[in-house]
């Protein structure tokens, strides 16, 4: 940081030579970070925030991790609320004229998304939630930050907005669908959360 040492060749040879051996550090922290909140391991993620500690980066460490759980269950909720998904070739091959049945509101479209729902609710955002939860008890446990509930609070209020907009981006007919039997969807989410045990 010094401007005097700014034209020393050595000097500059041996930043260059930190940058890149802090570069393969975060590398290697956040591989370990990610995997150790995957499998709840806590020394494995305890060692890699303590690095992102000493490097000062440690939110944004914790920031990814979150971003990377978000995208997971926007795209389990896509899924589940994609009125294509199951719909076989032969239906969507088959001519008819006005006032054609619209396959999305049968039955059997009604029990294909409400499972995958539960589905995703019960196991691939459960997931999620429960790796961030673990990530919250260990940065905890570390006195990392004085409000504890920092990292599950903005999670839950994103994953919330989450759900919400792939609700509103989904089909007239989906919207429809969840509107009519909205207990069932707040019972999933209830599920979930009482799963956590909050």
């Amino acid at each position: 940081a010094d401007p005097h040492l700014t034209d020393i060749d050595a000097v500059t040879s041996e930043l260059r030579n930190i940058r890149t051996q802090q570069q393969k550090v975060v590398k290697l922290a956040t591989s370990s970070l990610n995997q150790g909140v995957t499998n709840e391991n806590v020394a494995q993620t305890t060692t890699a925030l303590q690095i992102f500690i000493n490097l000062g980066t440690v939110k944004t460490a914790t920031d990814n991790v979150i971003d990377v759980c978000l995208s997971e269950c926007r795209e389990s909720l896509k899924l589940a609320l994609d009125a294509r998904v199951g719909m076989s070739t032969d239906m969507s091959k088959k001519h008819v004229g006005p006032g054609r049945a619209n396959i999305s509101s049968s039955q059997g479209f009604k029990t294909r998304v409400w499972t995958d729902l539960e589905k995703a609710f019960s196991d691939e955002i459960y997931s999620q939630c429960k790796q961030v939860k673990f990530l919250q008890e260990i940065l905890t446990s570390l006195n990392l930050y004085t409000n504890n509930d920092q990292i599950a609070t903005s999670f839950w209020d994103r994953l919330c907005e989450c759900i919400l907009e792939e609700m509103t981006n989904s089909s007239s007919a989906i919207q429809q669908m969840l509107e009519t039997d909205y207990p069932k969807l707040l019972k999933s989410y209830k599920d979930m959360v009482l799963k956590l045990n909050f």
